[in-house]
């Protein structure tokens, strides 16, 4: 079962939008009303792959669905994100959100091959986010090892600190290896420093 998020301003219609996906192996969750960072988090809370967001949201959200396509982009990183609009001519100009990440909302009430390739569409765009944090797994494991024998380079320690990161905005990794990865940081950086001082004043 796949895990989709959906946030709408009005969800009249969600019950059956649920019931069609889940028959395509689907689970539509359905977002709480709150701040952007309280959507942010119950993503992260309930391990959402993949984010269908409504164009307009100001019924419910401070909000628009432009602004939180951009929020989270920057804050859950690689998470597929689409707009959900009945104006995507509109949106498209806008130039806020790419256009193969905007869609006609008529979809979730289409049948046919349609609606088919629409599932399909959010169960590939899933699967390449599952893959891509198992990936980032892979190497952070990989890269923190080296760290803690001594033996990571310098660019492979920059990569380090950005895959954690990454993971660490998922709520995949704790603050505890942050601590460490910062304190080891510093520690090659007061090094390098030192031995520049001494070099200087001689």
């Amino acid at each position: 079962m796949y895990t989709i998020g959906y946030i709408d301003d009005d969800n009249d219609l969600i019950s059956d939008y649920i019931k069609r996906l889940k028959g395509r192996d689907i689970d539509l969750k359905v977002a709480p009303t709150g701040t952007m960072a309280e959507i942010k988090q119950w993503i992260v809370n309930h391990n959402i792959e993949c984010m269908l967001i409504d164009y307009q949201l100001k019924a419910k959200y401070d909000f628009v669905g432009n602004t939180l396509f951009s929020y989270l982009y920057d804050g859950l990183p690689g998470l597929p994100c689409f707009i959900l609009t009945s104006y995507t001519d509109n949106s498209v100009s806008e130039n806020t959100v790419v256009s193969k990440c905007i869609i006609d909302r008529s979809i979730l009430d289409k049948t046919g091959e349609e609606f088919e390739e629409f599932c399909d569409m959010l169960k590939q765009a899933a699967e390449v986010f599952k893959t891509s944090k198992s990936k980032y797994f892979e190497k952070y494991n990989a890269l923190y090892q080296k760290h803690v024998d001594g033996t990571i380079l310098p660019e492979e320690e920059e990569e380090l600190q950005a895959v954690f990161k990454i993971l660490r905005a998922y709520g995949d990794v704790d603050d505890i290896s942050s601590q460490f990865l910062t304190t080891k940081v510093d520690q090659a950086l007061d090094a390098v420093l030192g031995k520049l001082d001494k070099l200087l004043n001689k």
